[in-house]
């Protein structure tokens, strides 16, 4: 093994991490955003629930999607010459899902 072919996995390990992070984090989004009341929501002046469940779920998905991408890439037949980490979408994706968690959640609790 070469130190480039060893850097290369690390990096694709870093990237896995970050992956499963964000996952993580627009899971905890949507499932938190699913138990809220509805009416606290437009109490609160934070669009719909089903606005944010929305936003939310298709963060969610998109994180997943993304870190089964990063995964594969890593244990793939290619080793760890593809980099599915991460990408534009999942940065949108984990955002969204922090904006909730930062702002819309503090208000609706």
């Amino acid at each position: 093994m070469t130190i480039g072919t060893l850097l290369v996995w690390i990096l694709q390990l870093v990237h896995t991490g970050l992956a499963l992070f964000a996952a993580v984090v627009a899971v905890m989004a949507v499932l938190d955003c699913a138990r809220r009341e509805p009416r606290m929501f437009e109490a609160m002046g934070k669009r719909t629930k089903g606005f944010w469940l929305a936003v939310t779920g298709v963060s969610a998905l998109v994180c997943v999607l993304t870190l089964w991408g990063a995964v594969s890439a890593f244990f793939g037949p290619s080793g760890a010459a593809g980099f599915g980490g991460i990408n534009m979408f999942q940065i949108i994706g984990v955002t969204a899902a922090g904006i909730y968690l930062a702002d819309v959640k503090r208000a609706v609790s």
